[in-house]
């Protein structure tokens, strides 16, 4: 049996967004790898999403930001061990949206 790998020392940016405009508070967990690979996890009340880009380019922040918020929440969204409703992806696009006005507030765009 093999010893599973532990990597110690990652760096991984933590957010959290409270008031946005009928949304519980959201925690947002962002990391980045080597250049253009990151993962963003997002928890807003009892829900969670998560989800790894390989191919990006830029940071993980970057992209998000500049990212179609469509594009996001079918790659957040959209799971085998999720049922997502419509109402479902609307209110996880409501949260991205919240997201990316603060990466816009902060300048990672």
């Amino acid at each position: 049996m093999s010893t599973p790998y532990v990597e110690r020392g990652l760096t991984v940016m933590a957010w959290r967004i409270s008031g946005a405009q009928g949304l519980n508070t959201i925690d947002v967990f962002w990391w980045d790898g080597s250049i253009g690979v990151g993962t963003v996890t997002i928890t807003c009340f009892d829900r969670a999403w998560s989800a790894y880009f390989g191919a990006m380019g830029k940071t993980i922040r970057q992209f998000f930001a500049e990212a179609d918020t469509d594009y996001l929440t079918t790659k957040l969204g959209l799971t085998t061990l999720l049922k997502c409703r419509k109402r479902d992806l609307a209110y996880l696009a409501k949260i991205i949206d919240a997201i990316k006005a603060e990466l816009n507030r902060e300048g990672a765009a």
